[in-house]
């Protein structure tokens, strides 16, 4: 009975940490190294679609009013197909208004790769940004708008 009693608190305590340190590691899994080497947008299938940046006010409090968390939501819209991402972003000045539509997209470069847009519009390849702009700034309320171009490279 002990013996019983033991090896089940065992697997329990393997279960419990094993599960936790995956998820605390963010999935276990090595990242895609096509996202770490980005291909120039030559060819390939065009996404098109519009992003919206907003400071995520719920980390702000009365002392600290330029926060640096953001969040981004993206529609992506290939033929009749739709998909919209929406992830959190920390920037580091605190001010989307500092941002050009450069900087964006060098600092958002990865992302399309991370998310899995290729996959998700069932194209075979590296998803790349190849043009995005910036087609409205509400500096006050810390929004921008803008537009998205991915390429995904075969």
């Amino acid at each position: 009975m002990k013996k019983k009693i033991m090896i089940s608190c065992l697997l329990a305590w393997v279960a419990v940490f094993g599960f936790s340190g995956v998820a605390i590691s963010g999935g276990g899994g090595p990242e895609d190294p096509a996202c770490d080497n980005l291909p120039e947008p030559t060819r390939g299938k065009n996404i098109s679609g519009t992003f919206i940046a907003s400071m995520d006010k719920s980390s702000c409090s009365q002392e600290f009013q330029r926060c640096k968390h953001f969040n981004i939501l993206v529609e992506l819209k290939l033929a009749n197909k739709v998909h919209l991402y929406s992830f959190p972003a920390t920037l580091g000045t605190g001010n989307l208004c500092d941002f050009t539509a450069d900087n964006l997209k060098t600092t958002f470069a990865r992302t399309p790769c991370a998310l899995g847009v290729g996959k998700d519009f069932m194209l075979e390849g590296t998803p790349v940004i190849k043009l995005l702009k910036i087609t409205h700034q509400q500096c006050d309320d810390q929004i921008i708008k803008g537009s998205i171009d991915i390429q995904v490279v075969p």
